[in-house]
Order: structure tokens, then sequence, then C-alpha cells
């Protein structure tokens, strides 16, 4: 008699699981075991031979309890929860035995594998108040912050990758411009990614499939002085980079990719308003905006909401308006007397945040938080959060926390970092002197 080998686990090189009898075999899963979890990650089996999708999805099982969408590739699945995964928790995936190949062998036995989703931590840089500037960790299960990254020069902007394994960086370089540099998320194996010279490079921005990132390079013009913007591309495929477009006199500035990674938008400064470019085949939608202001790609990817100005009295009036990029319809979500800026839109699509400026042209402050509720279509300004700057908000994966970057009048001009639970209302402090806050996944 046969010896069938079911489930068998392995903690390095990933999980091969090997049914003699049938002669299918589970070449490789994603989470591997071994490591944590981003919340944000999807799940994928990989079958030695094609299998019958509605048989294996049928035979799939998550614990606890998950909905998600299923796609193929050859022998490959990937299972897609519409929502990330809650953090800091342990879930077991099961494939049943009789799950079918397309050749009719069947699996005999069940294939489980565990895995552990890690909690989102919070990358910010500092000190905010003077150069330069390194790159700091904050975990939620230590309560504690760690000096990440660090040059001599000091470090201008950064982005973490969608799956929270490499952080991208706009590191100073001896010339005083910007190159682009990768580390991973422990803050080791720095590597040169993008060398910008004689120009400058930073803002670096994931596609949500990780294959581009999104980046503005500037040149020096003929007085040394940096020049207008324009948005570039980097595929780690190719390891090639160009810029979105051959035209340069298309200039632009805070590139913004949609959740569905299908959709690229930045702010045209030259037409002085909002481009949303489909790649692929180049199509664009066009939003207008009196200032730099990007707004926020719903969760879907299929809208956007941005903020405008209108009229009354004689007196502005600043609005939020959400635009339809597939009907070109544009709805009038809500009116107010202060200047509407840095939109973002929770993972969970049921709030929107913004800052509500007294006078950002000054920039004198008097700064308030507002989220706007889109299943009850009301306005709440959040009295944890006054303060007298920019506040770099970001939603967590799960869309419940607003991080938050406070600070006060000057001339103190002190810094904060918090985070602002939405559900509870309650704010915990991250860091002091810090600034340009990003979850790490």
């Amino acid at each position: 008699m046969l010896l069938i080998i079911t489930a068998l686990v392995l903690a390095i090189g990933g999980l091969i699981a090997v049914d003699e009898a049938s002669g299918i075999r589970v070449k490789s899963v994603e989470p591997d075991p071994a490591t944590e979890l981003p919340s944000t990650e999807s799940i994928r089996i990989t079958f030695s031979e094609p299998m019958d999708a509605a048989s294996v999805q049928t035979h799939f099982r998550i614990s606890p309890e998950v909905a998600g969408s299923f796609a193929w590739e050859g022998s490959r699945l990937t299972f897609d929860p519409p929502q990330p995964l809650l953090p800091d928790r342990d879930y077991q995936i099961t494939l049943a035995k009789g799950a079918r190949s397309l050749a009719g062998r069947q699996t005999k036995s069940d294939f489980v594998w565990k895995f552990h989703t890690r909690a989102p931590g919070v990358l910010y840089l500092s000190p905010a108040d003077t150069q330069p500037k390194s790159l700091w960790a904050w975990s939620q299960k230590t309560d504690s912050a760690s000096l990440l990254y660090s040059t001599k020069s000091g470090v201008e902007d950064f982005a973490p990758s969608v799956d929270g394994t490499q952080i991208a960086l706009s590191v100073i370089n001896a010339a005083g411009l910007t190159d682009i540099w990768l580390i991973d998320a422990n803050g080791e194996n720095a590597r040169l990614l993008i060398n910008c010279m004689p120009a400058g490079c930073y803002d670096p921005v994931w596609s949500p499939d990780q294959r581009l990132l999104a980046y503005e390079r500037y040149e020096i013009d003929a007085s040394g002085l940096p020049g207008s913007s324009r948005v570039w591309l980097y595929d780690f495929e190719t390891k090639q980079t160009a810029p979105l477009f051959e035209d340069n006199q298309i200039l632009g500035i805070n590139p913004l990719w949609s959740p569905s990674g299908d959709k690229i938008a930045f702010y045209d400064l030259n037409e002085k308003l909002v481009r949303v470019v489909r790649l692929g085949t180049g199509e664009e939608n066009t939003l207008p905006s009196s200032s730099d202001e990007m707004g926020a790609f719903s969760p879907d990817g299929l809208s956007i909401a941005y903020p405008g100005i209108g009229d009354e009295d004689n007196n502005d009036v600043y609005q939020l308006w959400l635009q339809s990029l597939d009907k070109a319809e544009s709805t009038l979500l809500l009116e107010t007397s202060r200047e509407i800026a840095n939109v973002v839109w929770s993972p969970n699509g049921r709030w929107i945040a913004f800052e509500a400026w007294h006078d950002r042209v000054k920039i004198t402050g008097d700064v308030k938080l507002v989220v706007f509720d889109m299943e009850a279509r009301e306005m709440q300004e959040i009295s944890c959060c006054d303060t007298f700057g920019f506040m770099d908000l970001q939603w967590n994966p799960t869309g419940d926390r607003l991080l938050v970057r406070l600070t006060e009048a000057y001339p103190s001009s002190a810094t904060q970092i918090m985070i602002y639970n939405v559900e509870t209302g309650k704010s915990e402090l991250v860091a002091e002197n810090g600034v340009n806050a990003r979850w790490l996944p």
C-alpha cells in the first residue's frame, strides 16, 4: 500500500504537500508561516498541475471566516479579501480533501497551514526642526520607537511598500540633491535604486502591485536652482525608469495611485488641474483644482473626492466634491467656511478625513481635523487634534485609525505624531518632534 503524505509543513523554504496516491502537489503557499503577514497581503496556493477552479474554491476554508474573491493564473490560486485582515491575529487556511485537478484526480486528505498577521507600525522622520533627518520606527506592541536608518546628509522623505517588506527613501546626496534608495523593513540592505544626478528625485509612491514606483523628478536650471517637477515611473521588473509623459511640458507633482493600480493621478502645474491617467490606454480625466490639492481615490478606484471653491454672496465657500471617473458625474458632498486640504479616504470606504484651514495661504494655523461619514453624510470636527500646521494625515489599512501630526503655535512649532481612533474617539501619542508619519503595514 502506498504511503500517503499529507499536509507536510516546512518552516524553511515554504510549504509542500504531496499526495502520492493522487499525484497532486501543492508546490508553495503564501504567506510563509515562518513570517508574520501584513494585513493587506493576499493568500496564494500554487499547485503542480492545472486544477478545477470551482472544486478548489469549494474546498477552500479560512478561519476566522473572511469573505473574499478568487483569481487564477495558471495553476496558482489567489484569494483576496475585500478588506485587510485583522492585525495581530492567527489565521488558518484549509484545503479540504476532495479538491479535483482538471485531470480528475482528487486530494485524499486536508492540507492545512497557519499564519499570523502583524500589528502595523509607524514610520516617521526626526528631528522635525532641523537637519539631517533620520528614519524612525514605532512599534505598537512595545509602544516604543527605534532608529531605523540614517545617513550623514539625511532622509528627505520615504514610502513603505504595500506589503511592508521594503521602504523607498529619498536620500540627500553629497551634491545636496536627492536619489532614491531602497532598504528592507528592518533598516538593513540599503541599496541605491535610482541615481537621479544631475537632477533630484523625491516623493516616491508604490503601485498597489509593487511593480512600479512613481516619483517626482526635478531638473536643475541654468542658475543652479531646482526647476519644476515631472512625474516619473520606475519599473522593478525591467529596472528602467522614464517620465510618465514624453511631453516635457506636462509638469506634475503629488503622484497618487488608485487602489486598483490601473490609474495614476497627479497635479498638473501648467494647467492647474488634476490629471487622472489610465495606464495601458492613456485615457484621462481632468479635475478642476484651485491649488495643488489632489483629493483621494475611493477604495474601489472608481471615484475621487476632491476639494473645490464655490461662491456665496461674494464670499468663498469651500467644497468637497465626489467625481465619478467612469460616468463623468459630480456630486457635492459638503460645504464649509474653511479651506479643505489633504483629503484622505479610509480603505473601508466609511470615512473621508481632511484638514480644515482658517488661513492656509499665510500658513498661520488654526487647523482642524474633520471627518466626514460617507454613510450618514455628516461632517464632524475632531476636538483632539487642533493644530497650527500640516497634519500628514494617513489611514491605517483597516480604516479605523488615523495618523495625525500636530504642530504647536509659533514660536514653539513643536510637533507630535498621534493616532486617532475614529470609532472610539480616543487618541494616543506616537512620537515627539517627528514629521512625515506613515503606516508600516
